[in-house]
């Protein structure tokens, strides 16, 4: 499972985002996951990301540390 969101009924220009449909979004890889089976969510904050996680052992996490706060010491917390 990645955390992220499937389809939404707005746009927006966010790299990565998986509401960007534009070159640098990633909504065409969140509705091929979701067409072949993989639950995708989009969360807002590490909290609601890490809640979901614990819902689902096995679960996959994509991170993008867009402002770069995470630096290598911080991948562990």
């Amino acid at each position: 499972m990645v955390i992220s969101t499937q389809l939404a009924p707005k746009g927006d220009s966010l790299p990565l985002s998986v509401h960007n449909a534009g070159p640098g979004g990633a909504r065409a890889v969140s509705e091929i996951l979701g067409r072949h089976g993989v639950e995708v969510q989009d969360v807002e904050s590490f909290d609601s990301a890490m809640a979901a996680l614990a819902d689902r052992p096995g679960a996959t996490l994509l991170l993008y540390d867009r402002s770069g706060f995470l630096d290598q010491p911080g991948w562990n917390s």
